[in-house]
């Protein structure tokens, strides 16, 4: 909350209330984390959604008498919960365009999990968000990228260990016995 304000005051952001500060730092929050979470852009209907989840905790723990800080933390803590919560954050859901294609954010998605065994970084998602994933060049040039990253070299290792799992083979010097000799 305290860098919206920060902005505000600064003239960054133009907001006439500390309402007002409040709900575009959480929809600004709720967009960058559904981002992250989802690995795509959030649809308007799921972000409508987890602004109602912040909007609504004012009367749900009404009860309680929070004062507006312990509001806006038990607000957020809701969002962030639900956004964790969401199947499309534990599941990586690959729905595809209405041609069956894979959407240039699941495509982003599949890459990198494939080379990375993690979400993708922001030249990914900004390949993505211009599309240019989709194209031959554009996919080319980040399959390149994604495999030249020392990231790749652990996932690939981690794959092939737990594909030949070669930590199970024994010493092929050894298994005949302690005095077997191979040359």
């Amino acid at each position: 909350q305290r860098p919206c304000v920060a902005e505000n005051n600064a003239g960054i952001t133009n907001f006439a209330t500390p309402e007002e500060i409040d709900e575009n730092c959480i929809s600004n929050f709720i967009t960058d984390l559904g981002m992250r979470a989802f690995r795509r852009p959030l649809t308007p209907e799921e972000h409508a959604l987890f602004m109602t989840t912040y909007n609504e905790v004012g009367e749900k723990y009404a009860a309680e008498g929070l004062d507006s800080g312990a509001l806006f933390k038990r607000a957020v803590r809701n969002v962030v919960a639900n956004i964790l919560l969401s199947p499309e954050f534990i599941y990586r859901v690959e729905l595809g365009d209405e041609n069956g294609n894979l959407t240039a954010y699941e495509l982003a998605s599949r890459l990198s999990y494939h080379f990375w065994n993690t979400m993708p970084d922001d030249e990914l998602f900004a390949a993505a968000a211009d599309e240019s994933l989709l194209t031959e060049v554009g996919y080319q040039a980040q399959v390149e990228r994604l495999a030249d990253d020392p990231k790749a070299e652990r996932a690939i290792d981690e794959f092939y260990r737990d594909f030949f799992r070669v930590q199970d083979i024994t010493n092929p010097f050894t298994q005949d016995g302690p005095h077997a000799r191979y040359h």
